[in-house]
Parts: structure tokens; sequence; C-alpha cells
């Protein structure tokens, strides 16, 4: 992936969680990212129309805790039930899809988009991901969030 490519997802991530959840993003290199040893997400979404694509990413739960309680203004002692951590997640990733999207191909070109779907991960799924070429590592707050976008032009 070119340099130019990564800044552009990096600036999509870091857009949809400061302007969605107050919340910032520090780019690091993905050696930094440690196993937590928490609970991980992964959600998947892909696009078809002038080109096609999908996008990944994943995080921690309770990166995902700290998003829903900042999209939906919980105090910090209530904790969302899981449906809602995976909605949270699922919306940022829906919004970075957008962003990216017309960023790269235009505000003219026409999408369709499939309903981001999230699972829960172990350990070992997350270092797989972590592991791979295309992914991205970035800080959010202090939690762990990989990226990986797949364009297939």
């Amino acid at each position: 992936m070119s340099e130019e490519m990564e800044e552009m997802i990096v600036d999509a991530v870091s857009n949809t969680f400061e302007n969605l959840a107050f919340m910032f993003v520090e780019e690091v290199d993905k050696s930094e990212l440690e196993n937590t040893g928490d609970e991980y997400f992964i959600s998947k979404m892909a696009y078809s129309g002038d080109n096609t694509g999908s996008l990944v990413m994943a995080t921690t739960k309770q990166m995902c805790i700290n998003l829903a309680t900042n999209i939906l203004g919980l105090d910090d002692d209530e904790e969302p039930e899981k449906s809602i951590l995976g909605d949270a997640f699922n919306e940022v990733l829906n919004v970075v899809c957008g962003q990216l999207l017309a960023e790269k191909y235009g505000e003219k070109a026409i999408f369709d988009l499939t309903i981001p779907e999230i699972s829960s991960v172990d350990d070992k799924k997350w270092n797989e991901f972590l592991e791979l070429e295309e992914t991205i590592g970035i800080m959010v707050d202090e939690f762990p969030v990989l990226i990986a976008a797949y364009f297939n032009d």
C-alpha cells in the first residue's frame, strides 16, 4: 500500500473518531501494539459499484465500551450492552468507509455498501490480523485499533 493511501486511511479514521466520539488517533508501528488479553472485535464491510473492495477494523472490547459511552453520552460507570458496543464500532467503520470512498474516488462515484458485520475474536485471530501486510496500526486514546483496506482497482 502506498504511503499516500495509508495516510488517507489514517485521516479518515482520525476524522471519524474525533468527530463522532471525541477520541483521538495516533498512527503507530504495529510492533508497538501489544496483545492486551482483552476480548477483541473485528468488523468487516464491503462496497461495490464504480469500484469494489472492503474494509476491516479490529479493536478491544474496552475501546468499544469507551466508544459507545462517548457516542451515547453515558456516565463512565454505565457499561453499554454488548450489542450497543458492536453497533458503535460498526458505525465508525461505516463512516470511515464513506469518507475513504469519497476521498479516493470522488464525490460523484456511486457505491453500494454492505452492512458492517462484527464478530468477537480471540488473541489468535487478533494476532493473525495484526501480522497481515495490509494492516495499519493506530492508537485511539490508549486503545489499539487495526484497520485494513482492500481496493480492487
